[in-house]
Formats: structure tokens, C-alpha cells, sequence
């Protein structure tokens, strides 16, 4: 599978953070801010929660509403840019894109690392996504970039 990635991280997990500052290192994502006006970029996109202060705790009411705000701005992006791959970081935010997509199921293709899928599903007028869902306090630094590597190097 080639063609570009959008990663979106709606976890603010500590381990999450580490892994966004570790691509943006690497110069090959264009890194926004859950809210920012995407500009047009020819590398692959990361968008991502803002670190929030220790003390900060997202209740479940919270981080739904979040989850669904963040899901608006992903399904405007994945309309314009049409991923090859989206990768999807937190369990609120993978249940909310889903839902705003329009994919109710999902084909597990392989497990990349341990508890992280590589799958694919179908939005209701047919369109097919390829998706890694995974936890975000889930896996090392490097495990974003990992993941990204490992779903490209899949026959899909």
C-alpha cells in the first residue's frame, strides 16, 4: 500500500505526545493542532490534541465532545485529501470518526503490533478506508512511525 497517511491522535496520554514529537522530528508530517486550518502540504498530516496540563483530566463527557469535534475536522480532511491510510490513536476517537464516516464494521487485515490492527471498512455510499487502530498509551516513541511502516509494507 502507498499513498499518503493521515494520523490522528485524540489520546492525551504522555506516551501519545512522545510518539507525535518523535515523527515530527523525522520532517515527514505536516503537524497541526486539533482546530488549526490545515494548509495544503505534500507530506502526510498528524493531527493531534494539545498537551494538556498534568493536572488536566478529560472526563468521559469531555472527551466526547472533544472525540466529535476532532471527528468533524478528520472527516473534512479525509473528504479533500483522500488518505491511503488513516491511523487512529484513542478509543474515543476511533469510535467517533467511525461513526462520522459512516463505517459500522470493520475486516481485520493483520494484527502490525500487538493489539494494534491493521484494518479495512466500507462508509455507506461503498468507499473503502484502510485503518490501524491503536491505544494512546499504547507501544514505544517509535511506535507511530513503526505501525505507518509496517501498514505500507502490507499487500493491500
Amino acid at each position: 500500500m502507498r499513498g499518503s497517511v493521515l494520523i490522528v491522535v485524540g489520546s492525551a496520554s504522555p506516551r501519545a505526545h512522545q510518539q507525535i514529537a518523535f515523527l515530527g522530528r523525522s520532517g515527514q508530517y505536516a503537524m497541526y493542532h486539533m482546530g488549526e486550518p490545515i494548509a495544503p502540504d505534500e507530506r502526510n498530516l498528524l493531527l493531534h490534541l494539545p498537551m494538556l496540563a498534568p493536572q488536566a483530566a478529560l472526563d468521559s463527557e469531555t472527551s466526547r465532545r472533544v472525540s466529535q469535534a476532532l471527528a468533524a475536522q478528520v472527516c473534512s480532511i479525509v473528504q479533500r485529501e483522500h488518505p491511503a491510510l488513516l491511523v487512529l490513536v484513542g478509543g474515543d476517537t476511533a469510535i467517533a470518526v467511525l461513526a462520522r464516516l459512516g463505517i459500522s464494521s470493520l475486516h481485520i487485515v493483520r494484527e502490525l503490533l500487538p493489539g494494534v490492527p491493521l484494518a479495512q471498512g466500507r462508509d455507506r455510499s461503498g468507499t473503502l478506508y484502510t485503518l490501524v487502530l491503536k491505544a494512546g498509551g499504547h507501544g514505544d516513541a517509535a511506535a507511530l512511525q513503526t505501525i505507518v511502516q509496517y501498514a505500507q509494507e502490507s499487500a493491500l
